[in-house]
């Protein structure tokens, strides 16, 4: 593992020389979680789950000089677990000590000199160029696509297992607590758990849990992190007899996201992929309900790198991931997808023993997983 790790820092330090040298940074001081991940090959950068900033600061000189800033409570276990074998140099200080972002920046100035960095978070003295930096991570390393094969397979393992154990009766509470506890147990860290039932999905996209009681339906919505890497999936369980309306508009939203796959090829506009979903979700009779929930867009160190939007010109690499989304009242679909240069793609959150539905676009069968009906 240490030698792929190696090799991938190489890559990222050779990205981040081409950068500092155009832009005329000396370094860049990673402060949020997915840059830390980003920078340190995979390294885990939190203590609150997804709470930027993170508690390290991982510095990256363009004369290939590598720091991490830590407290004394976080110095042992990130250098041992996170980063050995890596280059980095520990800078400890003494959690007292160090307690606001001024602070903060007297100690990474007075240890680096008056030296010109960019930072991925506000740090007094360093100019903030999170958007910029962003842009460096959104085409993946060959180690970075194994890795989100890994954290995707997993991902949908934990949600679909979840799924399939739950029964009518369960609080949306316990049903969050299965997908928590099967994530966990896969390694893998929940940054998203929402869990609606029964009239709760078509009244609200965004549903955190609640002591609501299954009945008929339920939506599941996981986003699981793992090396700095995030899968997003969605799964919905049916018991007894759906009704027609409801069936079709699972249906509908299954074919609009398989346009939005097909349509995300290397070169293409987000705001072009984003007209492919606006005339699906009028074809499919939901003219204008994209403006009642973002369609996704890129993912990879953050539960979405950007969201495509009508106006979003910026363009799909190779490889490269994204989550798309589709909803309408009642029904949603929503696949981690991995872009590769040949413009193919892998839907990377599909399970083993799920039902999906093939659905043709433009002469490609695209598989998106259905609603599991338990009579």
């Amino acid at each position: 593992m240490l030698p792929e790790r190696i090799e991938e820092l190489e890559e990222k330090e050779r990205r981040l020389r081409e950068w500092l040298e155009k832009e005329g940074f000396e370094g860049v001081a990673f402060r949020t979680i997915g840059g830390f991940a980003w920078a340190t090959a995979g390294g885990e950068g939190w203590v609150r789950l997804s709470v930027n900033p993170s508690p390290y600061v991982a510095v990256l000189m363009g004369d290939g000089r590598k720091f991490v800033f830590a407290p004394n409570i976080e110095r042992g276990r990130v250098m041992e677990e996170e980063l050995s074998g890596l280059g980095f140099e520990p800078v400890e200080f003494d959690w007292f000590e160090v307690r606001d972002d001024e602070s903060l920046s007297r100690l990474v100035f007075g240890t680096l000199g008056n030296v010109k960095l960019a930072s991925d978070w506000p740090l007094p003295g360093a100019e903030e160029r999170g958007r910029d930096l962003k842009r460096l991570r959104f085409k993946f390393t060959p180690q970075e696509v194994e890795r989100m094969r890994e954290v995707c397979k997993l991902a949908s393992e934990a949600i679909c297992e979840s799924a399939r154990g739950i029964r009518p009766g369960m609080t949306e509470f316990e049903i969050a607590g299965r997908m928590a506890e099967e994530a966990l147990s896969r390694g893998l860290v929940p940054t998203v758990l929402l869990v609606a039932v029964d009239e709760r999905i078509r009244r609200y996209r965004h549903p955190i849990p609640t002591k609501a009681r299954l009945v008929h339906s339920a939506m599941l919505v996981l986003c699981a992190r793992k090396g700095g890497l995030i899968a997003a999936v969605t799964r919905f369980v049916h018991f007894g007899r759906m009704d027609e309306d409801t069936r079709q508009r699972h249906t509908s939203v299954q074919r609009i996201l398989a346009r939005m796959i097909v349509a995300t090829k290397p070169g293409r506009k987000a705001c072009d992929i984003f007209s492919v979903a606006q005339r699906a979700y009028a074809e499919e009779g939901f003219e204008g309900e994209w403006r009642n929930h973002h369609q996704g867009g890129a993912i990879g160190y953050e539960e979405r790198e950007y969201v495509a939007t009508p106006a979003l010109e910026e363009r799909v690499l190779s490889p490269q991931a994204f989550a798309w989304n589709p909803s309408v009242p009642g029904a949603k679909a929503e696949e981690t997808i991995l872009v590769l240069p040949d413009g193919s793609f892998e839907v990377l959150t599909i399970c083993d023993d799920w039902p999906v539905r093939r659905v043709e676009v433009e002469g490609r069968e695209v598989a998106v997983s259905d609603v599991l009906v338990v009579d």
